[in-house]
């Protein structure tokens, strides 16, 4: 199993959540009781020291439609845009009607489990890993996923439906995905997390590069440690670089 380990150093005040979609039901894991949301289930699984998974029946708002646990036109209503302009997110129906074009979804019925467990908990390779970081931790993650590819930053998402961004189009566009919360309505309207945080959402491809990443990389490059000694070294590298320019080859382009 993929040793993501690493993710403990961070010490995250909301532990980073593991995601597995499954197509049959998961075996030695208990179904959850009750129903939430699916941003709720993340914090459920924040708060569990044991896996558990979900159906569409435990699911009381849009996340079954996304992961494809139900397919288009079975929620009219909210397809139409109508709880959109009810809310008052959306000026008229019709805008919202417009997101649904937009959004990621599964093909219907190919998952129809999804399974939650705390990061060091899980029993199987996320195909989502969901972490909520501070910005000092998240600038770190984000620094890991462009470390050896300068890869660019993408923060994809929409006010309502923010399952959407945060478990199926990772899967599906396999982009590390960044929301902030407090910015989406679902969630800032049920007051699951307190505003401020990032939510990354790395999906299975993207983990084991990240991962070694991490390992690898200074969590602190040179230029953020202000002690004398780092900084006369990065004077010193910098003063080096600059003496690259004196290749005969150069010095005409320096002009």
């Amino acid at each position: 199993m993929l040793d993501l380990s690493i993710f403990d150093k961070f010490d995250f005040e909301f532990p980073a959540v593991a995601v597995k979609f499954h197509f049959t039901k998961p075996e030695n894991v208990k179904q959850y009781e009750g129903q939430l949301s699916f941003c709720e289930f993340l914090k459920a699984a924040q708060n569990s020291d044991e896996p558990f998974y979900v159906t569409k029946e435990n699911d009381n708002c849009m996340g079954k439609y996304v992961l494809g646990m139900v397919g288009r036109g079975e929620d009219l209503v909210s397809e139409s845009g109508q709880k959109g302009f009810a809310f008052h997110v959306f000026d008229e129906a019709r805008t919202g009607a417009k997101l649904y074009t937009q959004i990621h979804t599964i093909e219907k019925g190919l998952v129809n489990y999804v399974e939650f467990a705390k990061l060091g908990t899980q029993t199987f390779n996320p195909d989502v890993l969901i972490v909520m970081a501070n910005i000092e931790q998240a600038e770190i993650i984000m620094r890991a996923k462009s470390y050896k590819n300068c890869e660019l930053w993408e923060s994809v998402s929409s006010s309502v439906i923010g399952c959407a961004w945060i478990y199926s189009y990772p899967y599906l566009s396999g982009k590390v995905n960044l929301l902030t919360t407090g910015m989406h309505h679902g969630m800032k309207r049920r007051k699951t997390f307190p505003a401020g945080y990032s939510i990354i959402s790395i999906p299975y491809n993207k983990l084991p590069e990240i991962a070694q990443n991490l390992a690898e990389m200074p969590w602190k490059p040179i230029g953020y440690l202000e002690d004398e000694e780092h900084q006369t070294q990065l004077k010193k590298d910098l003063q080096d670089i600059e003496k690259l320019m004196e290749d005969p080859a150069l010095k005409d382009m320096k002009k």
